[in-house]
């Protein structure tokens, strides 16, 4: 295998596991949480708007749980096949990934609001 392909496999896998040590650092931060976990930077969920907060937190752990996983899987794909990789990474992300994130939180945050 030529140097810089290797180097390019590296550097996907290594940014993918940087990225989902960050999304299961969130997963597990929701997890130990007593406040109601937000979704946006800079966002508040009251305590008052939701009914049950362990609940609410586990489900929003698990998503990005299962997202912080994808990114390790991508990343060990990324290794073997850089250009899979990087098209499932894009789709991942942006593609599919980040709507996704988005209306299931919506939907935990409907299902546990008051």
């Amino acid at each position: 295998m030529e140097r810089p392909i290797l180097l390019s496999r590296i550097i996907l896998a290594v940014c993918c596991w940087l990225c989902a040590v960050l999304f299961i650092g969130v997963g597990i931060y929701s997890l130990r949480t007593k406040k109601p976990m937000h979704f946006w930077s800079g966002a508040v969920v009251k305590q008052s708007e939701i009914r049950d907060i362990p609940a609410y937190n586990r489900e929003n752990a698990v998503m990005w749980l299962i997202y912080g996983g994808c990114d390790v899987l991508i990343g060990f794909l990324g290794v073997f096949g850089y250009f899979s990789a990087s098209a499932l990474l894009f789709c991942s992300s942006i593609i599919i990934g980040i709507p996704l994130l988005v209306l299931n939180y919506r939907r935990i945050y409907r299902k546990y609001k008051k």
